[in-house]
């Protein structure tokens, strides 16, 4: 599921143990929250559990973020998944990502606002050992050529991917409310 917020949140879905999706991250990320923090240049990987009406979050290595970086223009601010299991990261790559309105007027005079408005990057997380052909393979997955019984078969996919296209080309399609 996501969540829409100060920070990007997306929980990787699919079936971590089988060998068809050869690109999903190791078992220890499945069902992981996963979450951007441009300020600090980095994504977190955490762990749910409930906590009476709320949820508690842990990090899933007490030791380490699950993606950190020295490079302090890297500004991870969007996370989805893609149809061959792996998890794809937006980077704004920029220099200052505060706004001038919250910046004392003399910090402002100082501070370059302009640098790296014309970059940014898209990055795919894979595992380690995902074979670039079978990742080729997974890619090609064309949803809209499927009739709407076919579509309504792929909602119980293992990869969380097809099952939410599937259900968005179903509920964007001419498909008969009953059949839902």
């Amino acid at each position: 599921f996501f969540f829409s917020s100060r920070r990007r949140h997306t929980r990787l879905q699919g079936d971590w143990s089988s060998d068809v999706c050869s690109s999903d991250l190791p078992g220890m990320f499945r069902g992981a929250i996963f979450s951007c923090d441009p300020t600090g240049n980095l994504v977190h990987a955490d762990r749910l559990t409930a906590a009476g009406a709320t949820f508690d979050a842990r990090g899933i290595a007490a030791d380490r973020e699950f993606l950190a970086s020295p490079d302090n223009w890297f500004r991870p601010v969007f996370l989805a998944h893609g149809p061959e299991g792996a998890l794809y990261m937006c980077d704004m790559y920029r220099k200052t990502i505060e706004h001038p309105d919250y910046l004392p007027v003399e910090v402002r005079k100082h501070t370059d606002f302009e640098s790296g408005r014309h970059l940014g990057r898209i990055w795919r997380v894979v595992s380690a050992t995902a074979s670039s052909e079978v990742l080729a393979d997974l890619r090609k997955v064309d949803l809209r050529r499927l009739s709407s019984e076919e579509l309504v078969g792929r909602l119980d996919d293992a990869n969380g991917w097809v099952r939410e296209t599937a259900r968005r080309l179903l509920l964007n399609g001419d498909l008969p409310r009953e059949a839902l």
